[in-house]
């Protein structure tokens, strides 16, 4: 599973598009493009579902639902897969899909673009925008201390090469060709 984090509006619908075009099986109901995301989110529906009932506290799902559930779908997944969903940056939420094993790929972007990108697409206040990036990012860097995972800035170039050599797959011109939709 190559399970993929940022703290939204940070370039994980690129990378999720890259691992795609690499032959990383991203799901059969994946969240359509818009105006925002023209060439579409990557965003497996199913996942979205469970994630968004499982809060923080698990106060809406209790964690053995949640389980439950998490091991249906990734039970119906056959290597490559991935999973990118912004709504995994919550601690709890994290340390159960740490649970399975993943390859981590943690995007970044400058705050303050993020934040802007976030203001822009969803009609959010930038300072609360630049909060909830700041309040992820935290919460992710905690989460990710002490384990292995390839850092992407959304500025730098080659991210489907250094992507097919992290997750040990060939890079095709199609993910090569969808790096440029930044």
């Amino acid at each position: 599973m190559i399970l993929i984090l940022g703290t939204g509006r940070s370039g994980t619908s690129i990378v999720a598009g890259i691992c795609s075009k690499l032959g990383v099986y991203m799901g059969e109901h994946l969240n359509k493009a818009n105006k925002h995301n023209p060439h579409g989110y990557y965003e497996d529906l199913e996942f979205q579902n469970i994630n968004r009932h499982a809060t923080d506290l698990f106060l809406d799902m209790p964690k053995e639902e949640f389980r439950r559930r998490l091991k249906k779908l990734t039970d119906k997944r056959e290597e490559p897969w991935g999973l990118k969903d912004p709504n995994i940056s919550t601690p709890n939420l994290l340390r159960e899909y740490f649970l399975l094993n993943p390859t981590i790929i943690l995007c970044l972007r400058d705050e303050g673009d993020s934040a802007r990108s976030m203001s822009k697409a969803f009609g959010w206040e930038e300072d609360s925008s630049r909060l909830l990036c700041q309040t992820r990012l935290k919460a992710l860097m905690t989460a990710l201390e002490g384990k292995e995972y390839l850092m992407i800035d959304f500025k730098e170039k080659d991210k489907a090469e250094k992507v097919a050599k992290f997750i040990g797959l060939s890079l095709t011109k199609e993910a090569k060709e969808h790096e440029k939709f930044v």
